[in-house]
């Protein structure tokens, strides 16, 4: 964790006298009221709603953060933004030059994971020399009976499995438990809960249709914080570890060629090619060390194959408990993004496409493996006879939690998939017999664009109705494709033979 120089106290907050205190930390506990200022002018407001949904006042010796939290929820309660100068106008004890001294004093938003963790077990130790300070008043009175010490004790330990952070075998809910529950927005990541922490999520599909590169643009989208992610929106700004056992460095390097380093530097990391033990201690101690030195809100596992070497339900359950066991639990655990295989099919001519939910049934493990998602992403090529195509499907076959897209066509590109608007699904499910299959040539290019000028969509649609399929007539006349030299463009973007 970056250190910064403790805020000079203010006049109008003077810390308590010197002495022997209770364990606390100033420089802490204003870096994490500095963060949700900082969040509050510079993130939405969402982010500042769970930042303040994982403080309590408990977690602050100091009256003056203890107060200023107590600001900030009701500014937000009253649907304005947590903002210096809308503090001020609604009657906080701070002043503007205050706050903008603690809010300036944070070296990055990112500072409140680390601390928080910290204010949580100060907040302990506070606890703890408490309870030695009320068994000294029962050693010190004038009387004592085992009775005695045994409900102190038992009051003790009632308390402190109440503030332990391990979840109790079994949780009772009951009506009102769950008309009050409000999910956390910062568990949110990609969709309407599609993708969240605490969650997991399989993308599968056949070898070499991006799978690697499709949680690549997933890392990069959430490196933004804005925006779509195959369809999806981005709901906040995230981290993501890919632990991966197969690409080299300079393959990661060439799938991020495109994007601005300086945008992604601080919120992915990759691992070099490594063997995914996640059965050995070691691997997990060495995760979790990862986590606690930057805390991750997505683990990428790449691929499945090398957890799992037996597809036997019981070999797959043991790897994801050994997978929860390498990470936090509770509502600091990350989302959990596995990447599987799925068995290949030949090409036959009773070959067809298959919805999402079907595919489910192929990946290595099946049921036990898609049974633990929440959600599973399938990809399917555009042209299963086409070892070139760079089209893909994309199909949410599971989503327990959140709302599915319909399936959607793209186009692979270096780090990025490019949407197929306008792609032909009903051609793709009814692919023709090998038989009846026709292949487009030279002599059809020649024949759509000799001695005319049209657009890529008349091209295409010029090629469709020679009795081609839409997804071949894009691969004919991609930029990059094997017709290229015949292709030129001219102004405006025309199409016309090349010379």
């Amino acid at each position: 964790m970056s250190r910064r120089p403790p805020i000079p106290p203010s006049p109008r907050h003077s810390p308590p006298p010197a002495g022997d205190l209770p364990p606390h930390s100033e420089e802490e506990e204003a870096i994490a009221m500095g963060c949700v200022m900082a969040a509050g002018a510079e993130l939405p407001q969402v982010e500042v709603d769970a930042m303040l949904a994982r403080l309590s006042p408990g977690l602050f010796y100091l009256e003056r953060f203890r107060l200023l939290l107590e600001d900030c929820r009701k500014v937000r309660a009253s649907g304005h933004a947590v903002l210096a100068a809308t503090l001020v106008a609604m009657g906080s004890s701070w002043t503007l030059a205050e706050l903008a001294g603690l809010q300036n004093g944070v070296a990055s938003i990112l500072q409140f994971d680390y601390v928080l963790p910290r204010l949580q077990e100060l907040s302990h130790r506070r606890w703890l020399v408490r309870k030695a300070g009320e068994l000294r008043d029962l050693a010190s009175a004038p009387t004592v009976t085992l009775e005695d010490t045994r409900g102190r004790l038992s009051e003790i330990l009632d308390a402190t499995d109440r503030a332990s952070a391990t979840t109790p075998a079994i949780e009772v809910l009951g009506v009102d438990d769950l008309n009050e529950y409000q999910p956390d927005p910062a568990n949110y990541l990609i969709g309407e809960n599609v993708i969240s922490r605490q969650s997991k999520t399989v993308i599968c599909g056949w070898p070499g249709l991006g799978k690697s590169r499709l949680t690549t643009t997933l890392a990069v989208a959430g490196a933004s914080g804005f925006g779509h992610w195959m369809g999806y929106a981005v709901r906040r700004q995230f981290r993501t570890l890919i632990l991966q056992s197969e690409n080299s460095v300079g393959r990661l390097k060439s799938e991020v060629m495109d994007v601005p380093m300086g945008s992604i530097r601080d919120w992915v990391r990759w691992s070099k090619p490594c063997d995914l033990a996640f059965h050995r201690a070691e691997f997990r101690r060495r995760l979790m060390q990862i986590w606690e030195a930057w805390p991750f809100d997505v683990l990428v596992v790449d691929p499945w194959t090398d957890v799992v070497r037996d597809a036997e339900a019981g070999d797959v359950a043991e790897a994801f408990q050994h997978i929860d066991a390498s990470l936090p639990r509770g509502e600091r655990a990350p989302a959990v993004v596995i990447v599987a295989h799925i068995r290949k099919q030949g090409r036959t001519d009773k070959w067809r496409p298959k919805a999402g939910s079907e595919l489910m049934h192929e990946v290595l493990g099946s049921q036990s493996t898609v049974g633990k998602a929440r959600t599973v992403f399938a990809l399917q090529p555009g042209d299963p006879t086409d070892n070139q195509s760079d089209v893909v499907i994309f199909d949410a076959g599971k989503c327990n939690d959140g709302r599915p897209n319909p399936a959607s066509a793209w186009r692979r590109r270096n780090g990025a998939f490019e949407a197929i608007p306008d792609f032909d699904f009903d051609a793709w499910r009814n692919p023709p017999d090998d038989e009846s299959r026709k292949v487009i040539t030279e002599d059809t290019i020649r024949k759509v664009l000799a001695g005319v000028f049209l657009s890529r969509g008349e091209a295409v649609q010029a090629i469709e109705r020679m009795g081609f399929s839409q997804a071949a007539a894009y691969r004919a006349l991609s930029a990059d494709g094997k017709f290229a030299h015949l292709v030129k463009v001219v102004g405006g973007g025309k199409l016309t033979l090349a010379s």
